[in-house]
């Protein structure tokens, strides 16, 4: 007999009842400018939304704050949910662990909450890692502090290449055998 999974949709299950795995998109990228990062979070979260859906698993796009319909992303139809900690990386690191409990968490822009493991996480590069003073002094030591945390609490890391797969190793970030490569274009390529 299939092993029937926890969580909220249900369906048959060789005459049991299944539990289908639900999914909570991080959705904090909603309504800031969509720049290269956020705009792989909107195409693989609209792809996530259409797929997993109809693979009959409950999909919802958590945000802290209402978010405007975007026309060239009409599934991503964000759940607000505000929070005392803001909109920003409290609400990530707070406020959104407590929404999506239960949850898969999918986080398609490099961070991801430290306190719900049931997670997976996107984090494109290791720029801050090999290209420091690119950033702001707090803004590097904060990701090179956080990432290899959160790196360790997520099921799997996705990233966007073979170059940035051996360089989140090389910077202790994830070990090879749990970041998988999803390179850029691979959710969009077909509409052209």
């Amino acid at each position: 007999m299939p092993r029937c999974l926890p969580k909220q949709a249900e369906r048959s299950c060789s005459g049991a009842r299944e539990r289908v795995a639900a999914i909570a998109i991080n959705g904090k990228f909603l309504g800031a400018g969509l720049n290269g990062v956020h705009r792989t979070a909107a195409h693989y979260s609209q792809a996530l939304i259409r797929r997993a859906g109809a693979a009959g698993h409950g999909v919802r796009l958590l945000a802290p704050a209402a978010v405007p319909a975007d026309p060239d992303f009409p599934e991503l139809t964000a759940t607000a949910v505000p929070g005392r900690f803001g909109k920003g990386q409290g609400w990530e690191m707070l406020t959104l662990p407590h929404a999506a409990r239960g949850d898969l968490l999918v986080n398609f822009c490099n961070l991801a909450p430290l306190l719900h493991g049931n997670s997976v996480v996107m984090i494109h590069d290791a720029q801050t890692f090999l290209f420091p003073d690119d950033y702001s002094g707090r803004q590097a030591t904060f990701y090179r502090l956080l990432l290899p945390q959160i790196a360790r609490r997520a099921r799997r890391i996705l990233t966007v290449s073979e170059f940035s797969r051996q360089s989140l190793a090389a910077h202790g970030v994830g070990r090879l055998d749990k970041i998988d490569v999803v390179h850029n274009g691979t959710d969009h390529i077909l509409q052209t």
